[in-house]
């Protein structure tokens, strides 16, 4: 499955909404039926499993793992 690390952000803004999960122990926000994979920015956690790719822009999401923010828009180096 190809995949695309997220943009990490420093803070979001205060109107910015942000999904986080309240269950520590997992670490995939978004599961779908698609083909690409999101990962965080900082430790490549999968953050969203199975979506299509660039159908998930405008979000932000807190890695679990890391807890880093994340921007839903690829970085300029494209898919790996």
């Amino acid at each position: 499955m190809p995949r695309g690390k997220l943009t990490v952000m420093k803070q979001p803004g205060k109107t910015a909404a942000v999904l986080k999960l309240t269950d520590k122990s997992k670490t995939v926000l978004i599961k779908g039926g698609g083909d690409f994979d999101y990962l965080c920015g900082e430790c490549e956690t999968i953050l969203m499993e199975g979506v299509q790719q660039d159908k998930c822009l405008g979000l932000v999401l807190l890695c679990n793992k890391c807890g880093s923010f994340n921007a839903a828009l690829l970085r300029s180096n494209g898919p790996q």
